[in-house]
């Protein structure tokens, strides 16, 4: 995670300008639940991820914010003993199924009023002890360094999306019909959970996706890319004018530990990015952002209709000129914190820090059969960083960072940086060739 930190501060969709309130889209608008409550959490297990609720009308009641009790994942949200807040979940008995909730301010926090957040999806592992924030007094140089004065206020600006059909920056296929043929080669490792991705996918929309053995318009594949900050990855590789996608690849990276269910739906919304589809909230294209779905819904069928049932253009020949562009990725982060205090708590390393130079560092290359050579490869820059002043941890004086993608084109929630650009940096540690990862791009 970082915030720019002269001028106007941006972190990944944290917007401020000094003596101004703070914008997160790491603290979002939960959905709407038909069996919202509020609580005060008076104990919690499986390292905070369940939790003992003593709720506002005297009840006592059990709340889960993990796909499993026994194993850490990364679409958990973990709770603090002592907290209030507001849940929205998705059943309406104890024990509740945590799809969102909002920790509650309380007059009695630190001058800055740092709200905790409001996430659909929080992703958290517990904190190690090195990771922790004695008396919060971290944060605060933090906030202070960052607002200069003023409340902080995290502000939700992820609400659900208003359109019909949640769509990528205008990415399709240009094909439509009453069925929209799109081939698929499938060389995952975890060939079944791909596959049950592509399943759902192909048996509840107008989508048909043929397996073949060759190379055709989408590849999915996974690997180990290594400790890259995403789980998973999807890239159209090349297209044509009219926002038209002629290839894309769907990666899982399975460096991180996941549930086979988890891996079918990073699958899923890859492969339906590649379809043109962008995160909402409505099944796995919400997945790690708003919720812990891994399949589609019928929402997803109805983006999908909407935007193959009919075309949209004059005539057949629009938009079947080439066009020689950058790349264009999406990814399901591993960790998104619901708010900074949150990521500073889960970060080795906080730094103000000032970017020296930005050049292109080795791809990450993993076997994919009729790939280009049998591999893929995704371009990586190393950004090095001069250390300004250090908040938590000790990355160094100078220090390397990791980057998915090029100056020209990168991860939409990880913009290209910019040489004297002073940013504060939340770092989750080195990578085995000691470039430092961000703890999460998109807060």
């Amino acid at each position: 995670m970082r915030l720019i930190a002269s001028g106007v501060f941006v972190a990944m969709g944290i917007l401020a300008t000094p003596s101004a309130a703070v914008a997160a889209d790491c603290v979002q608008t939960p959905p709407a639940s038909p069996h919202v409550f509020t609580g005060t959490v008076v104990s919690v297990e499986s390292s905070g991820r369940v939790a003992t609720v003593r709720t506002d009308d005297g009840a006592e009641v059990k709340v889960i914010g993990t796909p499993s009790e026994t194993a850490v994942s990364t679409v958990d949200r973990a709770y603090d003993v002592g907290a209030r807040y507001e849940f929205h979940p998705l059943n309406a008995t104890s024990p509740f199924n945590d799809n969102a909730f909002v920790r509650l301010r309380s007059d009695r926090r630190n001058k800055f009023h740092l709200q905790e957040g409001t996430a659909s999806l929080p992703r958290h592992v517990p904190p190690t002890p090195n990771s922790r924030v004695e008396g919060g007094s971290a944060l605060r140089r933090i906030t202070t360094a960052l607002a200069m004065a003023a409340t902080i206020v995290l502000i939700p600006v992820l609400a659900a999306p208003q359109a019909l059909a949640h769509q990528w920056d205008g990415w399709h296929w240009n094909r439509y019909g009453a069925t929209v043929t799109i081939n698929v080669l499938n060389t995952a490792t975890y060939a079944a959970e791909a596959n049950a991705a592509l399943n759902d996918w192909d048996s509840n929309t107008i989508l048909s996706l043929p397996r073949v053995g060759s190379h055709t318009d989408i590849s999915m594949f996974d690997g180990n890319y290594g400790n890259t900050g995403w789980g998973g990855l999807a890239e159209i590789i090349s297209y044509m004018s009219g926002n038209h996608i002629t290839h894309g690849h769907a990666r899982l990276n399975y460096y991180y530990s996941y549930t086979s269910a988890m891996k079918q739906g990073i699958q899923c919304q890859e492969v339906g990015h590649l379809f043109g589809l962008d995160h909402s909230n409505n099944g796995c294209m919400g997945l790690g952002y708003y919720n812990n779905v891994t399949t589609t819904v019928a929402h997803n069928w109805s983006d999908i209709s909407s935007m193959y049932r009919t075309s949209h253009h004059a005539s057949l020949l629009e938009g079947t000129e080439a066009v020689a562009g950058p790349p264009q990725y999406s990814a399901v982060w591993r960790y998104q914190p619901r708010s900074v205090a949150q990521a500073v708590r889960m970060g080795t390393s906080v730094v103000r820090a000032t970017v020296l130079e930005t050049k292109q560092a080795e791809d990450l290359v993993v076997n994919a059969q009729a790939e280009p050579g049998g591999q893929d490869r995704v371009p990586t820059q190393a950004i090095t960083l001069r250390t300004d002043e250090t908040f938590k941890g000790a990355p160094g004086a100078v220090f390397t960072l990791f980057r998915t993608g090029t100056d020209a084109s990168g991860i939409v929630d990880d913009p290209a940086y910019q040489v004297g650009q002073q940013y504060v940096m939340i770092l989750d540690g080195r990578r085995a060739d000691g470039r430092q990862v961000a703890l999460s791009p998109r807060c």
